[in-house]
C-alpha cells in the first residue's frame, strides 16, 4: 500500500466499518513505501506484527532477539 491508498475514502470507510464490528486493526507503518512515496501505508515491521498478534492471543514474548 502507499499513503494515497491508505487515505482513500473507500479504504478509510472500510477500516471504520471493520472497527465498528469489533475488529482490531494494526495500522500501517510510516516511511518510504515500495513505490518511492513517503508516508503512512507501508507494511508494519515484522516485529510489530508478531507483537500485535501475540498480544491479541493473550501471549507475551519472553525472549528478546
Amino acid at each position: 500500500m502507499n499513503p494515497n491508498m491508505w487515505e482513500a475514502p473507500a479504504v478509510r470507510d472500510n477500516v471504520a466499518r471493520l472497527r465498528s464490528h469489533g475488529w482490531e486493526i494494526l495500522e500501517p507503518g510510516s516511511g518510504w513505501t515500495a513505490c518511492g512515496v513517503r508516508g503512512s501505508g507501508r507494511l508494519a515491521e515484522p516485529r510489530e506484527i508478531v507483537e500485535f498478534a501475540l498480544e491479541k492471543l493473550g501471549k507475551r514474548r519472553t525472549k528478546k532477539r
